[in-house]
């Protein structure tokens, strides 16, 4: 459960790096769906992890503990890379990933955590 991130800093703040915004929101790009239930099985209500899709270079995995205590999963889609634009695998809520990730979780802006170590 490795995480490695560099934050890379290129002197453009306004200008959206996928590596950055990944490594804020609990980003284990290795780690497998079953192994997710266990690392986030007992923890609290809207604690996440991001993954990489097995499937597609632009879709992702989130992993989280619903409003019910499961864990549950859902897809999310990179569909614009210069702004940094993401899009649920339901194609209902679109946005920066902070808002899409609340959004699959069904929770307010205060509320979600990225799994911490």
């Amino acid at each position: 459960m490795d995480v490695q991130c560099r934050l890379i800093s290129n002197g453009a703040s306004s200008q959206f790096c996928l590596e950055n915004e990944l490594c804020q929101h609990a980003w284990f790009p290795h780690m497998a769906a079953q192994e997710a239930e266990q690392v986030l099985e007992g923890k609290p209500t809207y604690t996440y992890l991001l993954r990489k899709s097995q499937n597609n270079l632009r879709k992702y995995d989130i992993s989280f503990v619903d409003a019910n205590g499961k864990v549950k999963h859902d897809t999310f889609t990179l569909v614009n890379p210069k702004l940094g634009i993401f899009l649920n695998g339901h194609g209902s809520h679109l946005g920066k990933l902070a808002k899409v990730v609340r959004d699959m979780m069904h929770c307010e802006k205060h509320q979600g955590s990225p799994l911490t170590q």
